[in-house]
C-alpha cells in the first residue's frame, strides 16, 4: 500500500510523462492544442468554463488553430487571481526518463511542470478560493516565440487581476521571481543624401554621422533612469566606399528597464524623436529623416513591496533580467509573483530536468499560499 507522498509522486511522474511525450514544439500546432486540452479537461471538472481565443493582428503563425486557452471561474467577486503558463516547448520530445529522483523530458520544467503544478494546486484549493476570488487560468500556445498576437489580451486580463501567479520554473538557485525587467527593441533608420566625402560644399547629409549624434542623445536622456541599460545590437549603412558619405544608416537597440514609469517616459522619448534636434541634419531646406520602429515593447514586472503572506515567510525572492508572459499582465496596482513552478535545470536542452521532490515541495507551497488567500483578508494589505 503506497503512502500519500509516494502516491502523489507516482501521479506527478505519470502525468508529466504523458505531457512530455506530446510534441508541442513551435511547429506542432496539434500537439500544443493537445496539451492545452489536458489542462482544460481537468479544470472543467472543477466547474471552470473555457474558451479558445485567436491572436490579434499578426500572431506570428500561419494557422488560426494556434489559440490562447482561457479557463475562468463562474464567479463575480471584487477581486481576481490569474494564473499564466504555456503549452509550447523549444524542443520536440526526447526520451522521458527518471534517474536518481530527476525527471528528464522536453519542457518538463519549462513549462509543463509548472502548468501541471498549477492545475494540481487548483484541484486542491479551488472550492474555497473561488468563494473569494474570480479565477483565470491562461495557457499560451506560443510563449517561447513571444506570444505575439496575445499581448493585448494579457494586458486586458492583467488590468482586471489583483494577483497574477506565474508558473514559470523557479530559478535554479531556488528563488521565486518578484520582478522582471521590461525591454524595448527599437530600430532607428536615417535617410540623408550621399556625396563626396572630400568636397567642402557640404551638399550632403551624412546619415551615419547623425546616427552617432542620435545615439549620444539617447544615452544622455536614458542615463537619468535607474537600472536602465542600452545595448547596440546592430548597425549598418548602404555605403561601401571610403570617399562617399553614407546616405542611409540603421541602428538596432535593446533597452532594458525596471519600472512602469521608466517604460512610459522612454517610449515618449522615442515617439517624439526628431531630426530637427541634431546639428548636422539639414542642408539648405532638405532635412534628414528619422524613422523609428518598435520591434518589441515589453513592460516590466515591477516589484511593488515586500510580501506579507505567512506562507511565503521563508521564501526568498530575486529579480530576473529576462521577460516572460507575466510582464504583460503586470501594471502599477496589481501584485505579480513568478517562478512558482519547480526548479528547472538545463532548460531548452535535451537533458532538461526537474527533481520530483522539488515538485512536491513547491506544490505544497502553492497550496499553502492559496489556502492563506482563501481563509484570510490580509492579502488586501499587499495590494
Amino acid at each position: 500500500m503506497l503512502d500519500f507522498k509516494s502516491s502523489l509522486t507516482y501521479l506527478i511522474k505519470k502525468d508529466l510523462k504523458e505531457l512530455c511525450s506530446i510534441d508541442s514544439s513551435k511547429n506542432s500546432i496539434e500537439g500544443i492544442a493537445q496539451v492545452q486540452s489536458l489542462y482544460r479537461d481537468r479544470l472543467s471538472k472543477l466547474g471552470m468554463i473555457s474558451k479558445l481565443v485567436k491572436g490579434e493582428g499578426d500572431s506570428g503563425v500561419d494557422s488560426d488553430d494556434l489559440q490562447l486557452l482561457i479557463c475562468s471561474s463562474q464567479t463575480n467577486h471584487e477581486r481576481t487571481i490569474s494564473f499564466i503558463c504555456h503549452a509550447d516547448t523549444v524542443l520536440a520530445p526526447f526520451e522521458v526518463k527518471l534517474e536518481e529522483g530527476k525527471l528528464y523530458g522536453s519542457g518538463v520544467a519549462d513549462n509543463k511542470g509548472g502548468a501541471l503544478l498549477g492545475v494540481m494546486a487548483l484541484e486542491k484549493c479551488y472550492f474555497e478560493l473561488s468563494k473569494k476570488f474570480n479565477i483565470n487560468f491562461i495557457v499560451s500556445p506560443s510563449e517561447e516565440t513571444g506570444s505575439h498576437g496575445f499581448h493585448g489580451i494579457f494586458k486586458e486580463i492583467g488590468s482586471m487581476s489583483h494577483i497574477v501567479l506565474g508558473l514559470e520554473p523557479a530559478l535554479s538557485s531556488g528563488e521565486l521571481v518578484d520582478s522582471r525587467n521590461g525591454n524595448l527593441w527599437v530600430e532607428i533608420e536615417l535617410e540623408g543624401k550621399s556625396g563626396h566625402s572630400g568636397r567642402l560644399d557640404n551638399d550632403y547629409l551624412n546619415a551615419a554621422q547623425v546616427q552617432i549624434e542620435v545615439y549620444q542623445d539617447i544615452q544622455k536622456t536614458l542615463s537619468k533612469f535607474e537600472e536602465t541599460t542600452i545595448q547596440i545590437t546592430g548597425m549598418s549603412t548602404h555605403n561601401d566606399s571610403y570617399n562617399r558619405v553614407a546616405s542611409h544608416s540603421k541602428m538596432s537597440l535593446d533597452i532594458r528597464f525596471n519600472c512602469h514609469k521608466s517604460h512610459s517616459e522612454i517610449m515618449n522619448y522615442f515617439d517624439n524623436l526628431s531630426a530637427d534636434s541634431f546639428s548636422k541634419s539639414k542642408i539648405k531646406s532638405k532635412p534628414i529623416t528619422i524613422k523609428t520602429k518598435y520591434v518589441d515593447a515589453c513592460p516590466p514586472m515591477e516589484k511593488k513591496k515586500d510580501l506579507k503572506f505567512k506562507s511565503l515567510t521563508h521564501t526568498t525572492f530575486k529579480k530576473s533580467g529576462g521577460a516572460a508572459d507575466i510582464n504583460y499582465f503586470s501594471h502599477e496596482s496589481n501584485l505579480c509573483i513568478d517562478g512558482l513552478g519547480p526548479c528547472g535545470f538545463n532548460l531548452h536542452r535535451k537533458d532538461e530536468y526537474i527533481h520530483l521532490n522539488d515538485f512536491t515541495y513547491r506544490l505544497q507551497n502553492l497550496i499553502e499560499l492559496l489556502d492563506e488567500l482563501s481563509m484570510s483578508d490580509d492579502y488586501k494589505e499587499t495590494l
